[in-house]
């Protein structure tokens, strides 16, 4: 999968596990007309968000240890972007994308903001209170330096998000 609609070759399993059932819904929508469309979600936050353990992505990470005033791990330097969705965000581009315009298509799903890991990690900590907790391993290298909702491919729904600020859903 390198560089298939934006996303970079990638040696993470979740990535082709992602890619495979885009495959799948695809095929099933050109095999057997079934309406169908995959949307790629960058980073989704929110109320009831699984906080118990490292393996949710890293804002659970980022809030679960901020809250107990253990510290945060930022890998390298801290300036990878990413962008972020709050959860209401999305089940309004879920609903936008139930569309016959959406069927057979892969979207991304992002938001317009991008900020990098230390300033996720500071906001994090600062709502917390618990104090200055950010760690930064410069030993580790190889982190993807951008991952955000590619928002330029074809066409794109840009709407006004009630959390986190102007979301884009873009049609590849």
């Amino acid at each position: 999968f390198d560089n298939y609609h934006g996303f970079y070759r990638s040696t993470d399993i979740a990535d082709g596990d992602q890619y495979a059932a885009e495959q799948l819904h695809s095929l099933y929508h050109d095999v057997y007309g079934l309406a169908t469309c995959s949307l790629r979600l960058t980073n989704v936050y929110g109320p009831r968000q699984r906080l118990r353990d490292d393996f949710q992505g890293f804002l659970p990470i980022f809030v679960r240890r901020a809250l107990h005033d253990e510290p945060i791990s930022v890998f390298a330097d801290g300036s990878q972007q990413r962008d972020c969705l709050y959860v209401d965000d999305v089940v309004e581009c879920l609903l936008r994308a139930v569309t016959p315009e959406a069927v057979g298509e892969v979207s991304n799903v992002g938001n317009d903001e991008h900020l990098s890991l230390a300033e996720i990690a500071e906001l994090v900590v600062a709502a917390a209170g618990s104090g200055d907790t950010i760690d930064f391993d410069a030993g580790v290298t190889g982190t993807i330096a951008l991952t955000t909702g590619e928002i330029n491919i074809t066409t794109t729904l840009t709407i006004q998000g009630p959390g986190s600020g102007i979301l884009t859903i873009s049609g590849s």
